[in-house]
């Protein structure tokens, strides 16, 4: 296979959305040959960078989108979201207590669902994009 395939989706920053983006990212996912398991984790990663955008990000602004653009290769799924907030730096875990309430664990969860996670300030246009991948393992169905 040359090259990937890509999908993008626009929402509105309301909480909403991140049902809409869980269904959309585990779609593809299955269609990419994701194991039932990693399409789940993968779609609760996504779910929870979307409610980081929504509510951290563009401050519940439904004016203000949230951009989520899935690359699909040969052996990987890329899903980045994108906000417009002031963005952030992610901590590692071990270094310090876990916080695990409702505004604290979204982190965890996207690190434990996917193979990397990066976050990246854009300075044109102003925002922060939330890159996530997932792998697929050796033996699963290659996407087409």
């Amino acid at each position: 296979m040359l090259g990937g395939e890509r999908d993008a989706l626009r929402l509105p920053s309301v909480l909403a959305s991140a049902d809409v983006a869980e269904r959309w990212v585990c779609r593809l996912a299955v269609e990419s040959g994701l194991a039932a398991d990693d399409c789940e984790w993968l779609a609760l990663a996504v779910r929870e960078a979307v409610v980081n955008a929504v509510i951290h990000g563009n401050r519940l602004d439904p004016d203000l989108p949230v951009r989520l653009l899935l690359d699909r290769a040969e052996r990987q799924i890329t899903v980045t979201v994108s906000d417009q907030g002031p963005g952030f730096t992610p901590r590692v875990a071990s270094d310090r207590e876990v916080n695990l309430t409702p505004s604290g664990r979204g982190l965890i969860l996207i690190a434990h669902g996917v193979d990397a996670l990066d976050v990246i300030r854009r300075a044109d246009p102003p925002g922060c994009d939330v890159v996530l991948v997932k792998h697929l393992p050796e033996g699963q169905p290659r996407y087409p």
